[in-house]
């Protein structure tokens, strides 16, 4: 997204944001896009040349406005043994096509699993990151995907709260009014398209048909690979501002038990300077739908 003066912003730079599991480009995930571009442009985000930079967001595969990724064999059980890097790179292929060069990649949720794929190989789609940030990351402990799919539905109050608090009228309109409203169950409760599940929706199995690709990320986040992805950016040394967030103990997927002593061992092994944490205490797994808390923490290395 570039507003409605384009000649305003970057050709070169831009921030990169990749959708939480299974969403797709729906009103939600575009506000939040358009959110984050405003508050890149009220702090003054620019490039060299001293442009605005634009916002990218990447939605995730699902049945509209989802993207398409054309994965092997291979490449497929790499990510559901969850390694994520060959749907990165595909995003990225995407982002470098359009001509950019440099980027600042930024998710939540899975998204921030992405992000740190991305950042491990961003070089081989020729493109420079400046700075990463990963909020609530998801693959910080090994999951049976029944107990995966609990964490998630179990973060539902945590959403609501989360889009109350942001109190911007758009964002409440496109989610809905009720915690478990249509355009809810559309948008952040679509991770459950992708399992097998006994109990599931018999709307949101239809939908999870065609989407095997939903099904392998939805494996490949439930593995403990954070750690990994770390000590992998951080060896490299090629991006200087990394920064992780998450949730306190009302937090069911990054859960601080969970996250923490990863993070001490990584900060033992590299260093207390090596990338910043962040806990944000008194708020659970959706705090990424409090948009004006997401956009502060998006906007750390950048401004």
């Amino acid at each position: 997204m570039d507003g409605d003066k384009p000649n305003q912003y970057s050709k070169t730079d831009a921030l990169v944001l990749f959708n939480p599991h299974a969403n797709t480009a729906t009103a939600n995930m575009l506000i939040r896009t358009e959110f984050i571009r405003t508050a890149a442009r009220l702090a003054d985000v620019r490039d060299d040349q001293g442009k605005l930079k634009p916002v990218i967001m990447l939605a995730m595969p699902g049945l509209v406005r989802g993207s398409s990724l054309h994965l092997t064999r291979q490449e497929r059980k790499l990510i559901k043994n969850g390694q994520l890097g060959p749907a990165a790179k595909e995003y990225l292929n995407t982002v470098s096509y359009l001509g950019f060069g440099r980027v600042a990649l930024r998710g939540a949720s899975e998204g921030a699993d992405m992000a740190l794929s991305a950042g491990r190989h961003a070089y081989s789609s020729n493109l420079d990151v400046e700075s990463l940030a990963a909020g609530d990351v998801v693959g910080v402990e090994n999951r049976r995907l029944p107990k995966l799919a609990l964490d998630f539905l179990s973060s539902g109050e945590s959403f609501q709260a989360s889009v109350e608090a942001s109190d911007i009228r758009a964002q409440r309109k496109a989610v809905g009014a009720k915690p478990y409203s249509l355009a809810r169950d559309i948008d952040l409760a679509q991770f459950a398209i992708s399992i097998p599940y006994r109990n599931i929706d018999l709307a949101q199995f239809a939908i999870s048909i065609p989407y095997r690709t939903n099904w392998n990320l939805l494996n490949g986040i439930s593995q403990d690979s954070f750690a990994d992805q770390m000590r992998g950016l951080l060896v490299e040394g090629k991006i200087d501002k990394i920064a992780v967030a998450y949730g306190g103990e009302e937090d069911t997927i990054t859960k601080p038990k969970a996250i923490e002593p990863s993070m001490n061992d990584l900060y033992h092994e590299y260093g207390p300077d090596s990338f910043t944490s962040i806990k944000i205490q008194g708020v659970g797994h959706g705090w990424g739908d409090e948009l004006p808390l997401l956009a502060k923490f998006y906007m750390l290395g950048l401004v």
